[in-house]
């Protein structure tokens, strides 16, 4: 769904903060994108590892897919991760909504979305323009709904 509305040229970069299982990583990467999982839970991370070790030979897809261990606010692991490349931030569910868009704020490009579940925490600032919600049943029964938000573009007057 939202491939088919928000475009990137090229090899798109995908960061999932909070990975859990890895299962929207390797869906990221199916659809063309250059995909990066953060899961902070070391069981759910192994489980991730395993997972993807696993089905790799037969999954072609998953050669663009990187999983890590560790917090998403780590400097090290983001120095790991092109987060200033990245074209689409995912979050399901976490409770540190704020601490999530102030990082895309400050590391990622211009133009680069956060996708979040449209019932996380709003009650923080999120330093991000809201720009879209993803809802293919039009909220009637309670599916996951997510938000878009992104960071905006700098604007440029042309002369």
């Amino acid at each position: 769904m939202f491939k088919e509305n928000y475009h990137s040229e090229g090899f798109p970069v995908f960061v999932d903060l909070g990975s859990n299982d890895g299962r929207v990583v390797a869906v990221a990467s199916a659809l063309g994108y250059k995909s990066y999982g953060i899961e902070l839970d070391k069981d759910a991370y192994k489980s991730a590892s395993d997972n993807f070790t696993a089905l790799r030979h037969q999954v072609s897809s998953l050669e663009h897919a990187t999983l890590y261990h560790g917090n998403y606010s780590d400097k090290s692991l983001i120095d790991k991760i092109p987060f200033r490349d990245a074209f689409v931030f995912y979050n399901y569910d976490d409770s540190n909504v704020g601490e999530i868009a102030a990082l895309i704020a400050r590391q990622g490009k211009p133009g680069a979305f956060l996708i979040l579940q449209a019932y996380a925490d709003y009650s923080v600032r999120i330093p991000l323009r809201l720009v879209g919600v993803l809802d293919h049943q039009n909220r009637k029964y309670n599916p996951p709904i997510f938000d878009v938000f992104q960071k905006p573009v700098p604007y440029s007057r042309k002369r």
